[in-house]
């Protein structure tokens, strides 16, 4: 008996009948541990190339036409899958956001000389949408002419801000970002068998960063003390504890096992002030800890979108400034981000000291009191289009309602249903009004 032919056999192992065939190079494979091999020495992704050239002969074959179908069913396929991961999953857009937002029509419009011709009108299908902020949240941002920056949904930052508004005092509760420094020693680091070298600086700065809640209003020393005291009583004194008649336990001491005294008032004979006071005795009054405070940090308000091959573009505050200076006039990416220094130390190297940059206030509204319907306290809608009627089909001519066009566009944004573009489709001809329905219809009216 002959033997078989090399080529009647397995690509790869040469000894059994092929089975399968690679659909992006046709070599025949008779298992999937040769499948394997093959895609592991050739480098072959096992896919079929849709670009490959395909004579117009086998188009027109079963096989052409299974071709194109599972080209297209692929790319749907592939569609469906990224749609799923970004809404579903990661939750990054909304669904109609991948929808379009404008679609194509083909409408009749009466021209000068009375005859309709077709244009291609592209409308407005959905509006576009954005990041919304809470209407009052917005309206205070307005006053204050704060622009917020946003980060697209999804990243860190986004989805890190918290900025909410007080609705019943009117104030921002701003999400601030406070980036402090902190050094190492080289013989920290040798006990913990860091090894450095002699031309190594002695101290190596590492920045810390924290996120909390500030109040407008309230000044920067004032709002870096409740941080570092919260960060104080998580790390060493644990969740606070209150007894039932909802009173502050104060912790005990460990040195002496004694629980310390309940708080009392005491007059500041600088202020004047009475203030609670917690302890024995009193090491410092209320308006001598403030100064410290005030002195105790320098405060850096960080630009956005500095590039990052450039230093970070800082602007040295003032520790009684709130938030509500700070900010004003003013663009912020998502909320605002402070550095810290201490009180003789010198900017590290990568920052520039440089002036606040500030936006144009916005003016008032040039139409402060729109008409108002008639019986009722609406306001009158706009109108787009001239007093006359359209058919089904049909838009305005340019002569008509050019005028109420020209004055409602202004300061007006795009609404579903507006007309963005107007192109012709080409010459009326007599056909054309004769194989219209609705152009015959409206001329013998």
């Amino acid at each position: 008996m002959a033997d078989p032919l090399l080529t009647s056999l397995c690509g790869i192992c040469h000894i059994s009948a092929p089975k399968y065939k690679c659909p992006r190079c046709n070599i025949s494979t008779c298992s999937l541990a040769c499948i394997k091999k093959h895609k592991a020495w050739s480098e072959c992704t096992g896919e079929r190339d849709a670009t490959v050239y395909v004579k117009p002969s086998k188009l027109r074959t079963p096989a052409g036409i299974d071709h194109d179908y599972n080209f297209l069913h692929g790319i749907e396929l592939s569609v469906e899958r990224v749609e799923k991961l970004l809404v579903g999953e990661r939750a990054l857009v909304q669904e109609e956001e991948l929808r379009p937002q404008t679609v194509q029509e083909v409408k009749w419009k009466p021209g000068r000389d009375g005859r309709k011709r077709k244009v291609l009108v592209t409308r407005v299908l959905r509006e576009a949408k954005g990041r919304v902020f809470e209407r009052f949240l917005a309206q205070r941002l307005k006053k204050l002419n704060i622009s917020i920056v946003c980060a697209p949904v999804g990243m860190a930052r986004q989805k890190e801000n918290h900025t909410t508004l007080n609705r019943r005092t009117g104030r921002i509760n701003w999400q601030v970002e406070w980036m402090s420094f902190e050094t190492k020693d080289k013989d920290k680091d040798k006990v913990n068998g860091d090894d450095m070298d002699e031309d190594d600086v002695d101290e190596r700065p590492t920045k810390v960063r924290i996120l909390s809640k500030v109040m407008e209003d309230v000044p920067l020393y004032q709002a870096y003390r409740a941080v570092l005291e919260e960060q104080k009583r998580l790390k060493s004194q644990g969740p606070k504890k209150w007894t039932r008649g909802g009173q502050y336990e104060p912790p005990q001491d460990p040195s002496s096992s004694t629980w310390s005294g309940p708080p009392y008032t005491l007059q500041d004979p600088f202020t004047g002030t009475w203030a609670a006071c917690c302890g024995a005795h009193t090491a410092m009054w209320p308006s001598e800890r403030d100064e410290a405070e005030k002195r105790r940090f320098q405060f850096f308000l960080a630009k956005p979108r500095t590039r990052s091959d450039l230093p970070l573009a800082v602007t040295k505050l003032q520790p009684d400034d709130c938030f509500r200076d700070i900010l004003a006039n003013s663009q912020v990416l998502e909320f605002p981000t402070v550095y810290l220094l201490n009180e003789n130390e010198s900017l590290p190297p990568g920052f520039v000291l440089e002036p606040k940059d500030t936006i144009p206030s916005q003016g008032p509204n040039k139409r402060k009191n729109p008409p108002f319907k008639k019986n009722t306290g609406k306001p009158a809608k706009k109108r787009r289009h001239g007093g006359k009627d359209v058919e089904e089909g049909e838009v305005k001519s340019d002569e008509e309602g050019a005028h109420s066009d020209e004055e409602d566009s202004k300061g007006v944004g795009l609404e579903v249903g507006d007309v963005i573009a107007e192109q012709s489709v080409g010459e009326d001809d007599d056909d054309d009004d004769s194989t219209s329905s609705s152009g015959s219809d409206s001329e013998e009216d």
